[in-house]
């Protein structure tokens, strides 16, 4: 039997082991929860009937850095709108033309589509019943083309939930769910332009390979263009009511779709519709699918698969954490991938009174399901949010119908590390700061350049003339509230926040 200074021996060991644990445990966590969140900004005047359903941010412009939400106003006096940001402000939000075609602008994941490839901007609606339309603008929203119709179904056919993208030769690809009358026997098709919108190709039919080739009626899809041009199509199947999700391939810029993916092993049986089909991103080697089931042995909840491009391999599905304790379900996922290869995903969430907007972000597809956290800790009905990336930062929109408007934020990580902050050779005060940052550093300060949390100099000058030996004092003022990185002389840099 071991003596007892045996025993305190095995015993400090034990506890030293188990503090060293403990220690890494709370460094990863740390880790994982480095995100900067930009404050809100509303998107849509909220004194102004604009509406605030369905929207969606893209990037554009000649160096695809430019951001725009898109948004409909449904109801009565249906419309859609879309607004730039232009040094932290919204434009205000201008007017899509639709010509003489009267579209159904549904809400929810329902809504149109829309697509860029630098400055032109393609977005695509339906008018239930007769056809699904292009409108094109050359000039970042600036004027539109008249719209065309891209698919008119044959009679006793109904198209409708299209959505669009653009590969990197400026093709346009729109994709929608082609059904009958009776809302029965869908399939997924596609038609394609190669002239700018003015005229699209006869039908491909995505879905043909899929089991049982009928996909769900009125569910939304997502089409995306591949790191070599590849097209992918998701949608939700329905196979006798088992509801899956799956992803489709083509080589060949659309003329075929041979390459099949069931993305979902939740083996979902509903006898309807559920409305909500699935988003995924392309990232090297890898489409990181996302959607909701409500299977049995799964939570009604969001999950995600990692489809592997090489071996074709999907991985079983994993739930989404939800970002607030109080959560009693997520739905409405969207997903985006930046620069750096980190994805983010995005999802509405129920509370008892009120729904919120949480998002998880992670270096690679395989981490998503380690943490979520809410966006906007407001309260009130948060719900629709959609996400695109400039960069290293994420971009995103959700309704928020309590105040009646789009809300937009940015999402990015923290720098590469809290010691890379802390070697920065100087001192930065107050922060937060309403007009005034004030800096001390270790050699004469010579220079400095103010970063927006997109990677853009707003600020860039020699120090201003009250500097005094290593001191400075900098004007923000003229600053957005929000978050910003200091570049001292051209090398080091902090985080502050601009009230």
């Amino acid at each position: 039997m071991p003596n007892r200074f045996t025993l305190v021996k095995y015993y400090t060991q034990i506890m030293k082991t188990l503090s060293i644990l403990f220690f890494l445990l709370i460094m990863s966590l740390n880790l994982l929860s480095q995100f900067v969140i930009s404050p809100s900004i509303s998107v849509t005047i909220e004194d102004e009937d604009y509406g605030f359903r369905s929207p969606k941010v893209i990037s554009y412009g000649e160096n695809n850095d430019e951001v725009m939400v898109f948004w409909s106003r449904t109801g009565s006096e249906q419309a859609m709108f879309v607004s730039t940001l232009s040094d932290g402000v919204f434009a205000a939000p201008t007017p899509v033309p639709t010509g003489n075609a009267e579209p159904n602008l549904w809400s929810g994941n329902l809504g149109p589509g829309i697509a860029s490839f630098g400055n032109h901007i393609y977005i695509t609606f339906e008018v239930y019943g007769s056809a699904i339309y292009c409108v094109h603008s050359a000039d970042g929203g600036g004027s539109w083309d008249e719209p065309v119709a891209a698919f008119t179904p044959p009679i006793g056919r109904f198209s409708t939930i299209p959505n669009i993208a653009v590969d990197a030769s400026g093709n346009v690809y729109v994709a929608y769910v082609n059904t009958n009358s009776a809302e029965e026997d869908a399939h997924y098709g596609l038609v394609k332009s190669t002239n700018q919108g003015v005229s699209f190709t006869d039908e491909v039919i995505v879905s043909a390979g899929v089991i049982s080739d009928e996909v769900c009626e009125c569910c939304n899809g997502n089409i995306e263009i591949g790191l070599d041009n590849e097209i992918y199509v998701g949608f939700r199947n329905n196979s006798e009511n088992l509801r899956d999700c799956w992803l489709v391939k083509s080589s060949d810029l659309g003329a075929s779709f041979e390459e099949v993916y069931d993305v979902d092993d939740s083996d979902w049986i509903l006898n309807g519709c559920p409305s909500n089909g699935p988003d995924f991103t392309v990232t090297e080697g890898e489409v990181a699918t996302v959607f909701f089931t409500g299977a049995d042995d799964f939570d009604g909840d969001v999950y995600f698969t990692l489809l592997d491009t090489e071996s074709g391999v999907v991985s079983a599905a994993e739930s989404v954490l939800l970002s607030n304790e109080g959560a009693i379900g997520q739905n409405s996922a969207r997903i985006a991938s930046n620069s750096q290869g980190e994805i983010m995903v995005v999802f509405q969430e129920s509370l008892q009174f009120s729904q919120n907007v949480g998002f998880a972000l992670a270096q690679n597809g395989t981490e998503l399901g380690q943490q979520s956290t809410i966006l906007n800790d407001s309260t009130g009905n948060q719900k629709q949010p959609d996400v695109m990336a400039i960069g290293n930062v994420f971009h995103v929109v959700y309704e928020d119908s309590s105040l009646g408007t789009v809300m937009y934020h940015t999402v990015s990580s923290e720098p590469n590390s809290v010691l890379e902050e802390e070697s920065a050779a100087f001192l930065l005060y107050p922060n937060p700061a309403e007009n005034l940052i004030h800096v001390k550093g270790t050699t004469p300060v010579v220079s400095y350049e103010i970063i927006s949390p997109l990677g853009r100099s707003v600020l860039k000058d020699y120090a201003s003339s009250t500097r005094e030996g290593n001191q400075a004092s900098i004007d923000i003022s003229t600053l957005h509230s929000g978050v910003y990185f200091l570049s001292v002389n051209g090398s080091s840099f902090k985080k502050f926040v601009k009230e």
